[in-house]
């Protein structure tokens, strides 16, 4: 079953989470588990919390990636990147109000790990979602999906 849900990674502290998140949005929930935060269940609600300097939003109603407006919005504040998980993935870097970075497919996914000397581990969409995950949100931290990720709480902000 394949995966289909957006990040988008914001390079900021939990406490300017105000600064990021449009005002359309409240914080309905806390301490929710990262297969809730991920679940079909958050309909067009957001996961957020704070791992490793970053700010990490999940969409499983993939904004983010399909409307770049709210994390072109963010970058004129804070560095953003955005993974859209995904066997087409999508991968995208913002900074001062622009698009710096984007990777969309298997092949465009590849380059950007070529980029970064990065060695896929296998032929996925997914795992090399996760894989340039690690390495850009959790500073090349090997399995930090499940050891780092899996473990944080995430706060649930719903449309108000």
């Amino acid at each position: 079953m394949a995966w289909n849900i957006s990040f988008m990674c914001v390079k900021a502290s939990k406490g300017e989470i105000d600064n990021i998140i449009p005002d359309v949005f409240y914080k309905s929930d806390e301490n929710l588990f990262f297969e809730d935060a991920t679940s079909y269940r958050m309909e067009k609600a957001m996961g957020v919390t704070e791992l490793n300097g970053w700010v990490i939003i999940t969409d499983v109603a993939n904004r983010v990636t399909y409307n770049e407006r709210l994390p072109l919005n963010v970058s004129n504040n804070f560095e953003v990147k955005t993974f859209y998980i995904s066997e087409t993935p999508i991968f995208r870097t913002y900074s001062n109000g622009k698009s710096l970075e984007s990777a969309k497919g298997i092949e465009e996914l590849d380059t950007i790990l070529s980029s970064r000397k990065l060695e896929a581990k296998d032929n996925y969409g997914e795992t090399k979602s996760i894989q340039l995950f690690e390495h850009e949100i959790l500073n090349g931290l090997k399995d930090g999906w499940i050891e780092h990720l899996f473990r944080v709480k995430f706060d649930k902000y719903e449309l108000d």
